[in-house]
């Protein structure tokens, strides 16, 4: 009988676990470079990649441009643009481009129509940079300006947009990425953007988009046992905190804010409050990892 009772209980533990999402944390190493007072917690550091020359890697660079969405991933030799930034951002991004012999984009994904996102998406096509496909959470139906321009060019230079809804899941190279997107109608267009949990191994990173409230609380009230997550791409810039149900089911070890810290006074004290190591894009923030393992280090954009 208490074989039995152990075994149940045993049973229930482990069901427990599977639907609270037990994921494990993997450890993140930072090389934040010298003179810089980020990640602003007490982390693990080392001076030089921990990973073996041709190791298979995903690697995720959120570009320095200062304030908004400019996102390279890099998977099994395939390479995403997920956002950009806004135009004037043009000439940095080119020259990360040359830095990093980045000549062309297996897809662009798009997580909205804002400026501070997609202009910089549209200026690249525009250039004549080769692109293989665009993801976009929007179809035919969709007539907002900004989209019909983006739209538009890229019908001209031929590339194809894809459309991706909420819980389609997109290989990548050896990741996968999981869509979520709030399906509700009238929603304002940060509430409509496309959120990402992009998964290598057991490494996990969410990139939030725009999501405010409204649809942070979706996230949670529909998805929480799903979201625990080693890195977060803080919602919106980090212009306000994020929905504190939210950020303790997510449970990360760092963020990255894609905004400057003078900016975002209260996300900042929220993360500060909970310990959580932070990174701002007044440098370019490389995330890489085995699926075993996160090393971060940042670099200065020219």
């Amino acid at each position: 009988m208490i074989k039995k009772a152990l075994s149940a209980l045993l049973l229930t533990l482990v069901l427990c676990l599977l639907s609270a999402g037990a994921f494990a944390d993997v450890p993140i190493l930072h090389n934040p470079g010298e003179g810089w007072t980020a990640p602003y917690e007490d982390v693990e550091t080392v001076t030089e990649s921990p990973f073996e020359e041709g190791e298979e890697t995903l690697c995720i660079d959120i570009l320095g441009i200062r304030q908004g969405d400019s996102i390279i991933i890099r998977c099994g030799g395939k390479t995403m643009l997920m956002d950009g930034g806004e135009k004037i951002r043009y000439q940095g991004v080119m020259y990360y481009l040359e830095d990093h012999g980045i000549e062309s984009f297996d897809a662009f994904f798009l997580t909205h129509y804002h400026d501070d996102h997609a202009e910089l998406q549209e200026a690249l096509m525009k250039h004549g940079t080769p692109i293989g496909m665009i993801y976009a959470p929007y179809d035919e139906t969709e007539q907002a300006a900004l989209w019909r321009e983006y739209k538009k060019i890229a019908a001209e230079k031929e590339i194809p947009i894809s459309l991706i809804k909420d819980q389609d899941e997109i290989e990548w190279g050896g990741a996968s990425l999981r869509v979520y997107r709030n399906p509700e109608l009238n929603l304002s267009t940060n509430d409509g953007s496309a959120g990402v949990m992009i998964t290598f191994g057991d490494a996990r990173i969410f990139c939030g988009a725009d999501m405010t409230g409204v649809t942070q609380h979706w996230l949670y009230d529909k998805y929480a046992a799903d979201l625990k997550c080693d890195i977060l791409k803080c919602f919106h810039h980090g212009n306000t905190p994020t929905v504190t149900e939210l950020l303790d089911a997510m449970s990360p070890n760092l963020c990255v804010i894609t905004n400057q810290k003078a900016y975002t006074e209260a996300n900042d004290n929220q993360l500060s409050r909970r310990n959580i190591a932070r990174y701002y894009i007044n440098r370019t923030i490389h995330l890489e990892t085995n699926g075993k393992l996160w090393y971060v280090w940042t670099e200065k954009m020219r």
